[in-house]
């Protein structure tokens, strides 16, 4: 702005913010591998609204991860800015040899994400968190094998 340039600097940890906590309970969508996510973005307009999940892609790495990812966006019908092509958090869900899944979740825009997450899926999340503007990436992780 005015030919002046500012930045930022945060320290992300994957940890959800302490000082919000999610309160949203969204249908949530199945992912792969009997992983089930979901959101709830939190709107000025709308209130609480289920984030709707889109598929991005999926791929194996040379070692034998499988990785997917895709994004969730708002539901165009309930705000005006809700677009499948404005994303509102990115998903990357990888499957380590090793044993291990990470659900990785980084917030795009709006005030605040309600994420959430169930492995394997038996129909409550096993974990959720709230991305912030200072606060946007939040990992789940799990034990697969």
């Amino acid at each position: 702005e005015n030919g002046q340039s500012y930045s930022e600097e945060n320290t992300e940890d994957g940890e959800p913010s302490k000082e919000y906590r999610p309160t949203g309970y969204p249908k949530g969508y199945p992912s792969v591998n009997s992983l089930k996510i979901g959101s709830v973005i939190n709107t000025v307009e709308a209130g609480a609204i289920e984030g709707i999940w889109r598929p991005g892609g999926d791929d194996t790495t040379f070692r034998n991860d499988k990785v997917v990812w895709g994004l969730f966006y708002a539901d165009p019908s309930k705000v005006t800015w809700g677009s499948r092509e404005n994303p509102d958090a990115f998903v990357k869900i990888w499957f380590d040899i090793n044993g291990i899944l990470y659900v990785n979740f980084f917030h795009v825009s709006v005030p605040d994400i309600e994420v959430f997450s169930d492995f394997p899926m038996d129909g409550s999340y096993d974990l959720k968190g709230t991305t912030v503007l200072h606060d946007r990436y939040i990992r789940h992780e799990y034990k697969w094998k």
